[in-house]
């Protein structure tokens, strides 16, 4: 006579904790409860954590996601590198990010596709990638693990200025709030009153969370006349904080460091 062995939940948790994500994701379909654990949010956090030490003491590293920007007329491309081994073996996955994210049409007959694309930033699995220079056009929560995107929807803009003109928005950092266990996203509307003489900059930061799928204005901000750098290879992110360059005006050179606290929501 045959008898079930039933394993006890924090074993069966191990157990899933140190598959990769390929082979975990059809553990979904088994019931209800793996569908619910599987997409806890302190499960994801913990396997995250997992997969990445289990990572450092097989190779000692992880690999790197090589992304070649894009142009108007060259699509970006994805690369993963090992650090480890043959370092020649370098995996081309920008298949997958065409197979995951299609392009959008933002006017009619106009097509959005992977041209004058940016990678914003990479946290915990997650990509953030920006389409537009100057000025978002679309905003790409990407997961190429389990081949899952999210579209950022973009926020209002109402300066307090009369008679302003936007010059903006651009997106200026990328984190995750530790505290909150949420991605994040810090955007800036910067405007000026061509009507006024020697018009300063006016500065609207606006913080985007993944979790509320909203935007909110940051009210206590640094000094309105800092010119703010756009999120480059200069910026830097680092255990819930946000580091770039900015300089007190957009022709000085960059004198200084700011930075912001995902969590606190604060300079």
């Amino acid at each position: 006579m045959e008898t079930s062995i039933i394993l006890p939940e924090h074993v069966i948790e191990d157990i899933l904790l140190r598959l990769p994500v390929k082979h975990l994701l059809p553990w979904k379909c088994v019931s209800k409860h793996f569908y619910a654990l599987l997409w806890d949010e302190h499960f994801i956090k913990k396997h995250c954590h997992f997969q990445y030490a289990m990572h450092l003491a097989d190779h000692g590293n992880v690999p790197l996601l090589l992304i070649a920007p894009s142009d108007d007329h060259v699509p970006a491309e994805f690369h993963l590198v090992p650090t480890h081994g043959d370092r020649d073996v370098i995996v081309n996955i920008t298949s997958d990010f065409e197979r995951d994210i299609p392009p959008v049409v933002v006017n009619e007959g106009d097509e959005l596709c992977n041209h004058r694309m940016r990678c914003i930033g990479l946290v915990n699995g997650i990509v953030c990638l920006l389409w537009g220079r100057t000025r978002f056009t679309r905003l790409v929560l990407w997961n190429p693990a389990t081949r899952k995107f999210k579209d950022v929807p973009r926020w209002p803009i109402m300066p307090d200025v009369k008679d302003a003109e936007i010059l903006g928005p651009s997106i200026h950092g990328f984190g995750f709030d530790v505290q909150s266990n949420d991605f994040k996203i810090l955007g800036l509307i910067h405007t000026i009153n061509r009507n006024v003489v020697e018009s300063d900059y006016i500065y609207e930061f606006h913080v985007y969370s993944l979790k509320a799928n909203s935007w909110k204005r940051i009210k206590d901000v640094p000094r309105t006349y800092l010119a703010f750098n756009p999120v480059s290879t200069d910026s830097y992110f680092n255990n819930g904080v946000h580091y770039w360059p900015a300089s007190e005006l957009a022709y000085i050179p960059r004198i200084g460091i700011v930075s912001f606290n995902f969590s606190s929501e604060t300079f």
